[in-house]
């Protein structure tokens, strides 16, 4: 046995129980940090592991060993029912049914708020005050002062009132709902405050609304792009590294889960492989080899990275327990609206002048348009980008104002 891990026989028999309790689900287990918070963990070879702290008053103590087993069940249930649930969606949509104290607490709400803040600030991601200040406090003074009136007693209700002043606002009500229901969690998990202020993920989308029709997409130059990169390297050189591989390869952020170097038969050489197999829906990818593309900066540089020898050997951003993040278009969104002023500023510019959408797919569009910039047939693009021709032309941006332009002025050039 390896120095330092425990045998089950060295625990109490309660927490022996508790422990049983998640063994005969694959990959589940019931733990305790070093603060006596019980943590719940699903490790699945298909994906991140996942981990979720049980809401306060639940601790690592013998009283509370029937609660900790009745929700390790019914998370387990819930997403034995639907698998492509979270474990973190679970809790939300658990932790109202399992509300099993409504006894008073002694911290106020303004207090909670000032806690959460501490949290955002100084753990985790260690956003900025100008951050935390108009990506959330913006949206939780409302909920503070709807509190104050003493008219709601659970979460939708609270979210329904908040999101009132965003009515027409598709996007912003979108961030209000994220940023009350993270302050709510906190509140729950932190401060004792009971499960119905948590939000389900049903409610949160019902709240949310339907989507508007789409802006048009934006996509960035070869040297903003450059740019972009060195801006968030400089902060964190992993997320710097993610956004570099997305970039050159143009593969969907979610793939990063799926990347491993093999040696490709045609070449006879190693390369990076997707083995993200998209079957359903209307675009259906299969897994293939990647071919990142150059990068031309304004001053004639060339930039081409080769992952496949700096692949293995690649850090990955890691949140506070040290545990890989799982890279999807939502997290690097966060990444790049919290820690990356030069992101927003673009969103907005290109909104005001353009009217088009700066969004985390920009990567991937911008790739789509640099192939057909370089002339590579829209077969060959296609097969390299995961998607076939009738997707790539109703999906993808194919040009830019600057590629058109550049191109016509070559056309024009020596003309009269």
């Amino acid at each position: 046995m390896p120095r330092g891990r425990r045998s089950l026989t060295d625990f109490e028999h309660w927490e022996q129980r508790i422990i049983s309790t998640a063994s005969k689900w694959k990959g589940w287990s019931i733990t305790k940090d070093q603060r006596g918070r019980v943590l719940i963990r699903r490790r699945e070879a298909s994906r991140p592991s996942e981990t979720v702290t049980l809401p306060r008053p639940i601790v690592w103590e013998e009283a509370y060993e029937s609660d900790i087993q009745d929700w390790a069940k019914q998370l387990w249930k819930t997403l034995d029912n639907d698998p492509d649930q979270t474990l973190r969606g679970a809790l939300e949509d658990t932790a109202p049914k399992s509300d099993r104290h409504g006894e008073a607490f002694a911290v106020t709400w303004a207090q909670v708020e000032q806690s959460f803040k501490r949290t955002l600030m100084e753990e985790g991601n260690e956003i900025a005050l100008k951050t935390y200040e108009a990506s959330y406090l913006k949206f939780i003074s409302v909920a503070l002062k709807e509190l104050a009136t003493g008219r709601h007693s659970n979460g939708k209700d609270l979210l329904r009132a908040c999101i009132a002043p965003w009515k027409d606002k598709y996007a912003s009500r979108g961030y209000c709902i994220d940023a009350v229901s993270k302050f709510l969690l906190h509140a729950v998990e932190e401060h004792g405050y009971p499960g119905a202020w948590l939000v389900s993920a049903n409610d949160k989308k019902t709240l949310r609304g339907k989507k508007p029709a789409k802006d048009d997409k934006a996509v960035l130059t070869d040297q903003q792009l450059l740019d972009l990169i060195a801006a968030v390297e400089e902060k964190n050189s992993a997320w710097g590294s993610v956004i570099k591989l997305i970039t050159a390869t143009g593969i969907r952020a979610v793939e990063c889960q799926y990347l491993v170097v093999k040696r490709n038969p045609v070449t006879g050489k190693d390369q990076l492989y997707s083995k993200y197999n998209k079957t359903g829906g209307k675009n259906p990818t299969k897994p293939r080899f990647l071919f990142p593309l150059p990068l031309t900066g304004d001053d004639g540089s060339k930039h081409l990275w080769d992952f496949t020898a700096t692949f293995k050997t690649m850090q990955w951003p890691t949140n506070r327990d040290g545990e890989r993040v799982e890279i999807t278009g939502k997290t690097v969104g966060a990444r790049l609206r919290d820690h990356t002023p030069m992101w927003n500023e673009w969103r907005a510019k290109i909104k005001e002048e353009t009217g088009e959408w700066l969004r985390p797919y920009v990567f991937r569009d911008s790739w789509n348009v640099r192939a057909d910039n370089l002339g590579i047939p829209i077969g060959v693009k296609c097969h390299a980008f995961g998607n076939t021709p009738e997707t790539n032309s109703r999906a993808y941006r194919t040009s830019s104002d600057a590629a058109t332009a550049k191109h016509f002025n070559a056309v024009y050039g020596g003309m009269p």
